[in-house]
């Protein structure tokens, strides 16, 4: 079965619809329309992976509204279950401090991490978090921006000195709920 996107996007000044059909086929795992701004309410990036190829499609929504396979990632360890475009610099595209780049949560514990250089993905660095599939949520620590990843696992990833780095998150959870017995038991 091959993925199908199908867009329509209506406001009061225009209407447009988009179709893409991927050559390379297989049923979606993950999908993300995440502004690489946070400030804008749009993107012309969309990213498909898919279940049985483990691999990540870059589609870009050209002027003519036609969505066109930009770049495919290589063979990912693990299933594709979460991803997040992600700037972790303070600019847009034309700035001097931007730095883009595709989280992917696998199914495996991994988080694959790609810098996009223009609407192509760069080389993949491999990230462990156990053996439970990964969620990625961004966040800031001290001011900077980052992403946390939970795994089996926790860290927190970051730009250090323009290179993407992790830092191990030990969490303790503690749970206190409240026991009730009815009068008659006690």
């Amino acid at each position: 079965m091959s993925f199908f996107c199908f867009i329509h996007r209506s406001t009061s000044a225009h209407s447009f619809f988009s179709s893409f059909k991927s050559p390379s086929g297989g049923e979606v795992s993950a999908i993300s329309c995440t502004p690489l701004d946070p400030s804008k309410p749009h993107t012309t990036l969309i990213f498909v992976a898919y279940w049985k190829t483990n691999r990540i499609e870059v589609l870009a929504l050209d002027r003519t509204r036609a969505l066109t396979l930009e770049a495919t990632s290589s063979g990912l360890p693990g299933v594709v279950r979460s991803l997040l475009p992600y700037n972790f610099g303070r600019d847009g595209p034309k700035g001097p401090d931007y730095h883009p780049y595709l989280l992917a949560g696998l199914g495996d514990g991994h988080v694959a991490a790609m810098q996009l250089r223009g609407k192509q993905l760069g080389e993949v660095k491999l990230i462990s978090l156990g053996a439970a599939p990964v969620s990625l949520t961004p966040c800031a620590v001290e001011g900077r921006k980052a992403v946390f990843a939970a795994g089996s696992r926790s860290a927190v990833l970051y730009l250090d000195k323009k290179r993407l780095a992790n830092a191990a998150v030990m969490l303790k959870v503690r749970l206190s709920v409240p026991v009730r017995f009815p009068p008659s038991e006690c």
